[in-house]
């Protein structure tokens, strides 16, 4: 396992794990067992802690999840069944997972966005840019 695999291992998991449980209940211990990495890598390439590892998730995957439904939005001439499409897909995705998987910037910002003014900022500037729309 090299670094770059672990470096990647790391906010990877830390996104499924606020996306399903939240940001206050995912501890560092629990992302470290989920990406399988010693406990010390996180503060090796995430010297900022589980927050930074929220606003890299926040900016990474609000990013990805915005370009993913404005795919879907983009999916056919009619903008009306393009939008049916879009929420039929939401939906299933959500049902697919058992409820567990929602936006994954949403998540996190429903819960501290107004008490953290770091992931506060960049959820605001992920939305504003139009990707997480």
């Amino acid at each position: 396992m090299g670094q770059t695999d672990t470096r990647a291992r790391i906010p990877g998991a830390a996104t499924v794990l606020f996306r399903r449980h939240g940001y206050s209940a995912t501890g560092l211990k629990r992302i470290a067992v989920e990406a399988d990495v010693p406990f010390g890598s996180i503060y090796y390439f995430f010297p900022g802690g589980k927050r930074q590892l929220a606003e890299e998730m926040i900016r990474t995957s609000g990013t990805e999840y915005g370009r993913m439904v404005l795919a879907l939005l983009d999916s056919g001439p009619d903008p009306a069944e393009s939008l049916l499409h879009a929420f039929e897909a939401a939906a299933d995705d959500l049902a697919a997972a058992d409820y567990a998987d929602a936006c994954p910037t949403e998540t996190v910002a429903l819960k501290v966005a107004s008490s953290n003014e770091v992931l506060r900022v960049a959820t605001a500037e992920v939305s504003r840019s139009g990707s997480a729309r």
